[in-house]
């Protein structure tokens, strides 16, 4: 409404356009396709992550597939502030079991646009990973979102030699 010509009738209209076109394209996941890399997990979190709507917040997402490596959940676990977050690894392992997954994305965001991971960022999926096979389950990669495009610790070979030895 602060734009001229702009009534409280159109401003709700145009709220109700972009919700409408935001839930179209947060859809629900169909399940049909196959997630081999992390590509489509950085295509489908970036809405959500790489232009938050939250700036000064860190967000954490956990998607999880099945056997098949097809998506049957993701959930927000944690919203923090600019620079921290707070998940614990069995909060993680927790949600991936009660939704009968056995694999396992972590993505968040770096507000800041930075891409390069704190020491927290490391220390954190490193942890998990060496939890998971008491789990049987596997964590596939740890993505780091921003404006500017993502981060993975498999490519980067962060927590590869851990998951070798485990």
């Amino acid at each position: 409404q602060n734009y001229k010509g702009m009534g409280k009738a159109k401003a709700i209209k145009l709220s109700a356009a972009f919700e409408i076109a935001k839930r179209f394209q947060d859809k629900k996941y169909d399940g049909k396709e196959v997630i081999c890399d992390s590509g489509p997990i950085y295509q489908r979190m970036k809405k959500m992550l790489g232009y938050t709507e939250f700036p000064n917040q860190e967000i954490v997402y956990l998607v999880i597939l099945d056997g098949k490596k097809k998506i049957v959940h993701q959930t927000n676990l944690y919203k923090g502030t600019e620079s921290s977050v707070n998940v614990s690894t069995m909060q993680v392992i927790q949600q991936v079991i009660i939704h009968s997954g056995q694999y396992f994305y972590l993505v968040h965001n770096h507000p800041s646009g930075n891409l390069e991971p704190s020491e927290e960022d490391t220390f954190f999926p490193v942890e998990l990973v060496k939890q998971c096979p008491k789990f049987e389950i596997t964590m596939l990669d740890h993505l780091i979102i921003s404006n500017r495009g993502y981060y993975s610790f498999l490519r980067q070979k962060v927590f590869l030699e851990d998951q070798e030895t485990s």
